[in-house]
């Protein structure tokens, strides 16, 4: 660790420390520990009960139903009960929560009621880990950070999915919403568990959390999670592994507590997660030679690359056809990997000044780094015998017959990372109340996140090569068609980012049931890159000939010099570095009306800005290399409510209007001749209404039978895009597809989606255990994925049954045992779609998980 920032955590504690010295001589007593508010002659709670959760949502320990946000909260027993092992897992049970998997799970980024993130932008989701947001990855061309990465979910307190603008007590602006984790905090008693698990594909996994208490003042917890799963897609390729979609990861954490005076407690966690996997692989599901791979010849004039590249995507297809199986794919990679490592230390120290003043200051450092070597569409083309270029034209393809080249792959840099990038934020807290009416925070954030070094991808676009780091490839499809096709992106770039924010929030007790909350955060951001970018291009059959249209050549003439390197920024210098540099700021706040007309009824009405703070796409031309902030007017309506007695349960209801301006959306810069990868392009397309419905209701009609559901219904349209799309002078590229049209729906948000679990706990005698089954149904509707594809790039609707039984305590031993399986039916279904038509001449999308099944046995010991 930067020695700068070890020094820099050891003194704020001290400082903190020195403090609460102070304070404990001139208070002398101590002040009480949080604790939950009780209900004034409340009802006596069933062990069913689901009203008295206690969540973390404004930063201070509060019973879920007093909280006017929407939220949904999973403990760890339901995790377990519904398999959650990654963020993909938990998006299946959660209303308006949807992840963007198209790298994995490891690398998943969430979308909460249609705020979502695209490459090269800031998170929407802030994803938030003992108060501390996730770490960044930099600004790399693939996901990683800014979430829930590997072994984030085992050994924690709770889950909560809070939704809508929340930046005005939590750092680091989102506009779509905050996923809260917070682990288990070391307790005051000898404890642990030991926990394995053995499933099909041959999945083992192994959880292991011991508590000790040190002495009378310290308390010390550390844990390991190890999962190692078999994938599921079987690659006939022969090239590279067997199977993709396998899972294989580390993850430990260790927790210390250490109250330094009675009045002083300091909080040290050091986390520590790495993940290696084969990665998903999509299949082709369609090309432009239709579905039966039927292809119509087309006249001269409307010759194109895409159309060529279908024929060859048509073997691809044939070949998986021809198995039989459903969970199959070509491969074309010898060694690929998603690899991720992150490690993190946590030090909060907080200070209880008296009964009505709190002090908090919380530090963290943490690294995360990745490389990449992947596949991104999964086009494995071979060249047949002839090609058929027009309908009355064909070519036979000579020596270039049977070699096999690819549409896109993802590669680090030599000798280099895909990311690669270190992160460290502080946060100051002060939390106080007047004695009666009156309860307030306010605070400080910085957060800085810089690389380790050079960092970045090499992308063979239609190009086979032997030795990528050299660049000694071939151009198969520019030597077929005398054009020059065939080359290799380089990106390479350090990129800096910085945000600082003061924030205050108050609220107001008007009456004993009614009550005034107002924020207000202001944020100062920063994005800087330094980027060199080019694009290598290799031999052909010439540069000129007889032309079709977009630029192919149907004769060869003279031949191109190779390797030849292109600068593809307009204005970098002549080793194509270009610096660019992102500047935003802006006020976030909140207002929020709350009533409680009786003891177990909350009614509220909220209003937030929202902010995201503008960015740098530093792999796009101008003016697409750097795209402003977006900004959210949300307007919310919710009713909480709790019932007790013969029959208890919960009812939530929450109604939202959001007004999105300046909207980060992804469009596609394309080259029509194929002389360039298309390449992201970030821009702020106008404006976007997001309006929905999400209900949470629980009951126990009776002892041991509960009954829990969720439905979330958005209606996300784009009402107007305020942008001018048009080619690139300079560079490569004529083309910009659209990220959006007036009128069109918002990617990767279903209009409906429900869950629904069912849990019993048998009647039998208490000396042989703790025996409950449960079931969840999930439901989610149709969604668009790609914005651009219109009805090729949309995934159906699906639903998915999971099972679960458990039995703790057998039989008055400290074992629990437990069968699970997931997508029980064995549900056939894909969760992304590439529609790569325009520009490869085909369309891809990768598989849902299938039916996983197994057992876990867990010991538990201590107390």
């Amino acid at each position: 660790m930067n020695s700068v920032y070890l020094r820099a955590l050891l003194c704020a504690s001290s400082a903190v420390a020195a403090l609460s010295a102070v304070s404990a001589q001139a208070q002398g007593t101590p002040a009480p520990a949080a604790t939950a508010p009780a209900a004034d002659a409340a009802p006596v709670r069933r062990q069913d009960d689901m009203s008295d959760i206690i969540v973390t949502a404004r930063r201070v320990e509060e019973r879920l139903q007093d909280v006017p946000i929407s939220i949904t909260v999973f403990n760890q027993d339901q995790l377990a009960q519904r398999n959650v092992a990654t963020a993909t897992d938990l998006a299946k049970y959660t209303p308006s929560l949807q992840v963007d998997n198209r790298f994995g799970p490891n690398g998943a980024t969430f979308a909460i009621r249609g705020f979502r993130q695209d490459l090269r932008t800031t998170a929407s989701v802030g994803v938030f880990f003992a108060d501390v947001v996730a770490p960044r990855a930099g600004n790399a061309g693939s996901p990683a950070g800014d979430g829930a990465g590997p072994g984030s979910f085992f050994d924690l307190q709770n889950v909560q999915v809070l939704k809508g603008p929340q930046g005005t007590l939590f750092g680091r602006n989102t506009t779509g919403g905050s996923i809260l984790l917070v682990p288990q905090k070391p307790k005051d008693k000898f404890e642990g568990y030991v926990e394995g698990t053995y499933g099909n594909y041959d999945q083992k996994r192994i959880e292991a959390v011991i508590n000790l208490p040190l002495s009378d003042v310290a308390r010390f917890r550390v844990g390991v999670d190890w999962n190692d799963r078999k994938g599921y897609i079987h690659n006939i390729s022969g090239i590279g592994p067997e199977d993709f979609g396998n899972l294989h990861y580390i993850a430990a954490r260790a927790s210390l507590v250490v109250d330094l005076s009675p009045s002083l407690e300091n909080y040290t966690i050091v986390s520590y997660a790495s993940s290696h996997d084969n990665g998903p692989l999509p299949k082709t599901t369609l090309t432009v030679s239709g579905p039966n791979c039927a292809f119509s010849p087309p006249a001269s004039s409307a010759l194109t690359l895409a159309s060529v590249l279908g024929q060859f995507s048509c073997q691809r297809m044939a070949r998986e056809t021809a198995t039989g199986e459903f969970y199959v794919g070509s491969n074309i990679e010898a060694d690929p990997k998603l690899d991720q490592r992150t490690w993190q230390i946590i030090n909060t120290t907080t200070l209880q000044v008296n009964d009505n003043l709190r002090l908090k200051n919380i530090l963290s450092y943490s690294e995360v780094a990745g490389r990449t070597q992947s596949e991104l569409f999964g086009g494995f083309y071979t060249v047949p015998a002839t090609v058929q270029l027009t309908s009355t034209f064909s070519r036979p393809t000579g020596a270039l017959e049977g070699r096999t080249f690819n549409f896109a792959r993802s590669y680090s840099i030599p000798h280099g990372n895909t990311t690669d990038q270190r992160n460290v934020t502080w946060e100051f807290q002060i939390q106080g109340n007047s004695g009666d009416r009156l309860t307030y925070q306010a605070g400080a954030y910085y957060e800085n996140s810089t690389p380790n070094s050079y960092t970045g991808s090499q992308t063979p676009i239609f190009a086979s090569c032997s030795d990528l780091t050299n660049f000694v490839c071939t151009d198969v499809p520019g030597l077929l068609l005398g054009n020059r096709i065939g080359n290799v992106n380089y990106n390479n770039a350090i990129v800096s980012l910085r945000d600082i924010g003061l924030y205050a929030q108050a609220t107001y007790a008007i009456t004993d049931q009614l009550k005034l909350t107002g924020g207000f955060r202001y944020t100062w951001d920063r994005t800087l890159a330094n980027a060199i970018q080019f694009i290598t291009y290799f031999n052909s059959n010439g540069s000129d000939g007889v032309r079709g249209a977009n630029g192919l050549q149907l004769a060869a003439g003279t031949p191109l010099p190779s390797p030849l390197r292109v600068c593809t920024i307009p204005g970098s210098d002549a080793d194509c570095r270009i610096i660019a540099r992102q500047d935003s700021k802006a006020p976030t706040w909140l207002l929020n009306l709350d009533y409680k007309p009786i003891e177990d009824v909350l009614l509220y009405a909220k209003y937030a800005r929202g902010y995201r703070q503008g960015a740098v796409s530093y792999n796009a031309p101008p003016p697409y290399n750097i795209f402003k902030p977006e900004r959210v007017d949300s307007y919310e309506v919710g009713l909480k409510s709790s019932f007790h007695g013969a029959i208890s349960g919960t009812l939530n209801i929450a109604a939202f209007w959001n007004n999105f301006a300046n909207q980060q959306l992804s469009g596609r810069l394309q080259a029509s001749n194929g002389a360039a990868a298309a390449t992201l392009a970030i821009v702020n397309a106008g404006k976007s209404r997001i309006r929905g419905l999400e209900v949470e209701a629980g009951i126990s009609p009776f002892e041991g039978f509960s009954l829990q559901g969720n439905y979330a219904y958005i209606d996300a349209k784009v009402l107007a895009v305020n942008f001018v799309p048009g080619p690139v002078s300079g560079s490569p590229y004529d083309i910009f597809i659209p990220p959006v049209v007036a009128g069109g729906e918002l990617p990767q948000t279903p209009k409906h989606k429900f869950s629904a679990t069912a849990s019993y706990r048998l009647p039998i005698d208490e000396a042989a255990g703790n025996l409950s089954v449960s079931a969840t149904y999930t439901w989610t509707d149709h969604y668009i994925y790609d914005r651009n594809a219109g009805p090729l790039g949309i995934v159906p609707s699906f639903g998915l049954l999971n099972l679960n039984a458990t039995w703790k305590g057998i039989a008055g031993s400290p074992i629990d045992a437990a069968v699970f399986a997931t997508n029980v039916t064995g549900k056939k279904y894909f969760n992304t779609v590439f529609d790569s038509r325009t520009s490869a001449g085909f369309v891809s999308q990768q598989y849902g998980e299938p039916r996983f099944y197994g057992i876990r046995i867990k010991y538990n010991f201590g107390s």
